[in-house]
């Protein structure tokens, strides 16, 4: 079985984590939450860069569509944790990570079906590891704020997950 980065992410989030508690209006975040915030933000970005190939390569309507939703409502949750990172003085790059900016070539190579069927696989796949950071986020994060922005956006990870599940399965290998 691979191993999921997202969960190596979280196993070395767990041996670098500090016992301490923050305090929310603090600007000085616990290793642990400013982890989150990068992965969060890369997270984002990769959603909303692949959203908008989707939208501009896919002939499919409904991929078109959901494309187009990923591309809002990732750019409105980016928006949200720019926000707290400027209030705890931290910097986010706004870039994919590492496996995504691999991937993106050689998905942007793919028309038709092939493109179609491989975006959804890997929404399915991307919104699963995300919904685990961010379900950890709200149970274990020491950031009130941090802790209440993942439970906001668990729900509708779990919402986008389910859609793309929906249109996987009308892709099948």
């Amino acid at each position: 079985m691979k191993t999921s980065p997202y969960y190596l992410l979280l196993i070395g989030i767990l041996g670098a984590a500090a016992c301490s508690k923050n305090n929310d209006s603090s600007p000085v975040l616990d290793r642990r939450d400013a982890t989150f915030m990068v992965v969060a933000a890369q997270g984002n970005v990769n959603e909303i860069t692949f959203g908008k190939l989707a939208d501009s390569i896919s002939a499919t309507a409904s991929i078109k569509t959901f494309a187009r939703q990923m591309v809002t409502d990732h750019q409105g949750a980016l928006d949200e944790l720019l926000g707290i990172a400027r209030d705890k003085t931290l910097g986010l790059d706004q870039v994919m990570d590492s496996a995504h900016k691999i991937i993106y070539p050689k998905l942007g190579a793919l028309r038709g079906y092939e493109f179609d069927t491989a975006y959804i696989k890997g929404q399915v796949r991307d919104h699963q590891q995300t919904i685990d950071v961010f379900q950890f986020q709200a149970d274990s994060g020491y950031d009130g704020r941090l802790k209440a922005y993942a439970a906001k956006y668990l729900p509708v990870i779990r919402m986008h997950a389910k859609h793309a599940d929906s249109l996987a399965a009308l892709y099948p290998q």
